[in-house]
């Protein structure tokens, strides 16, 4: 799994390194095979691998471990700490008049001792979007908070690298190339028994999480449909390199015919699962635009909303899941809660990933403006729809005699399945794409 860094107008970077195990596979892995001592990896047969820890000390989802967890039998993790780094910046500091102090012990406290030696009024630092350096920021605004200054308590501002965060995984060497869109609320772990089933059949598999869930980045943006769609398309130019048979559920499915219908040379074939969007005969083409409106009752809609889920989701998943509720699991469940919310000591959920309720507040904005009908014309090739019947969401039947009247060259499966089919019934979805892909390369 690795995180692809994106610029703000979302083109990803060009020096991406591709990395093939799922966050699962990469725990499995290191439980057997870190090593502590080095002289035990003397042992290991076929060689070691050191990872070189430097600024990113993420252990989940750290594209270097799960690397070499996945292609090593010894991994030894590895911290220096290489004075020259700091001389460094310390030099480049002093030649423009200043100087570097360095400090050793914990950030708030020491923050503290500087704030108070200096009388400082602003405290400048880079925002964070991983979990732990969230805290520690936390944890020196309390102290900060926690002191009176004469002065006045010092301004805590952050700012932003000009770069977002996009998780994605790639698993398979050989094969046609097939990508996975997961739908709103969801993240790629939510094609956990698609990804190596569909891979192990002969295919080079990616997966995402789009940019405002799971583990992606959360900026405070405006989040529309073409802003999504326009992700899919840079990642597949940027990323993959080359076509792709494009896969989506919910949400997803209709950015995947967006991205089909807007840039049809990208896509091989669409797979649309209980997919959004409508079909509206004699629809006459507009623009799919990429501004949106917010207002003060999209702000208080997206807080209900995020409390709504945080004490229901376990109910909501179960009715998604109709012929396998079971499959609405404890670590679904979980995956679901933390991409909005993260357990806290007091056993209270609390948002912790920044921009969440932004996302959320996108959800009043959505028009879904261009139909699918039209969209699948404009895009010209060849479409799978899978549709689980039993879907809450959606009258199901209605659509699909729909799409059938509307729409050419579209092939419709039909499952006992709910709103996510590929995960409740994930053996019977896996081999109709494996076979779906096979028949159209």
């Amino acid at each position: 799994m690795a995180f692809l860094p994106c610029p703000h107008r979302l083109r990803p970077s060009h020096s991406v390194a591709f990395f093939s195990s799922t966050q699962r596979e990469c725990r499995r892995l290191l439980s057997f095979r870190c090593i502590r001592a080095t002289a035990a990896v003397r042992e290991e047969k076929g060689g070691a691998a050191v990872v070189w820890f430097k600024r990113d000390l993420r252990l989940d989802d750290h594209p270097g471990l799960v690397a070499a967890a996945s292609r090593h039998r010894a991994v030894v993790p590895l911290y220096v700490f290489d004075r020259r780094i700091l001389r460094y910046l310390r030099k480049e500091l002093k030649d423009q008049g200043s100087d570097l102090l360095i400090a050793f012990g914990s950030a708030e406290d020491e923050i503290l001792k500087i704030v108070n030696k200096v009388n400082a009024t602003h405290i400048f630092a880079e925002e964070e979007v991983e979990h732990n350096f969230r805290q520690v920021i936390t944890l020196v605004k309390s102290s900060l908070s926690a002191v009176p200054f004469s002065s006045g308590n010092p301004e805590f501002i952050s700012w932003n690298t000009p770069f977002y965060s996009i998780q994605y995984t790639v698993v398979g060497h050989e094969g046609p190339a097939v990508l996975l869109v997961h739908g709103f609320g969801a993240f790629l772990e939510h094609y956990r028994d698609n990804i190596s089933a569909i891979a192990n059949d002969g295919h080079r598999v990616w997966a995402i999480t789009l940019l405002g869930f799971g583990k992606s980045e959360k900026p405070n943006i405006r989040y529309t449909e073409l802003l999504w769609a326009e992700l899919l398309r840079d990642f597949i130019v940027d990323v993959i390199g080359e076509p792709v048979h494009l896969v989506g559920n919910s949400i997803g499915g209709y950015f995947v015919a967006a991205v089909a219908g807007l840039w049809p040379a990208l896509v091989k074939t669409a797979v649309l699962m209980n997919s959004a969007g409508s079909v509206i005969p004699g629809y006459m083409s507009v623009s799919l635009t990429d501004t949106g409106t917010s207002s003060g009752i999209a702000g208080i809609g997206a807080r209900i909303l995020l409390l709504f889920l945080r004490l229901r989701v376990e109910k909501i998943l179960r009715n998604y899941y109709p012929s396998n509720p079971g499959r609405a699991d404890k670590t679904l469940i979980k995956e679901m809660l933390r991409s909005v919310s993260s357990y806290n000591n007091s056993r209270s959920w609390n948002s912790d990933d920044p921009g969440v309720l932004i996302v959320l507040e996108s959800v009043f904005d959505f028009s879904l403006s261009i139909p699918l009908n039209y969209l699948l014309e404009s895009f010209g090739g060849k479409v799978l729809v899978i549709q689980g019947m039993k879907d809450p969401l959606s009258k199901s039947k209605q659509k699909l005699d729909m799409l059938r009247e509307h729409c050419d060259r579209v092939v419709i499966k039909e499952l006992d399945a709910g709103h996510c089919p590929h995960d409740e019934c994930p053996e019977l979805v896996n081999s109709i794409i494996t076979e779906w892909t096979k028949a159209t390369s």
